[in-house]
């Protein structure tokens, strides 16, 4: 992984981390209620707190919610790289 990450930084990318899980709801707006990573792909259940967590199935979602509450909305056309772990 580290030689991943120096070699994207040659190339001007630089690294973001989002969570493994997020709120059920970032998913639902972006992708709809009816779509198949919705209703086939997602694992979903209910924290101890009853808001509802999904095991992120894809990282598009994620990665525009960093970039908008995180106030980064201003590098939206950087490069941006992201190692799965």
């Amino acid at each position: 992984m580290d030689l991943a990450r120096s070699t994207a930084g040659l190339y001007g990318y630089e690294e973001i981390s989002t969570p493994i899980f997020e709120f059920t709801e970032v998913f639902k707006r972006t992708l709809g209620d009816v779509s198949d990573i919705v209703t086939k792909e997602m694992y979903t259940f209910q924290d101890k707190g009853g808001e509802w967590i999904t095991l992120r199935p894809e990282n598009t979602a994620g990665v525009a919610r960093a970039l908008i509450s995180g106030g980064l909305s201003q590098f939206i056309n950087h490069k941006w790289l992201q190692i799965a772990i």
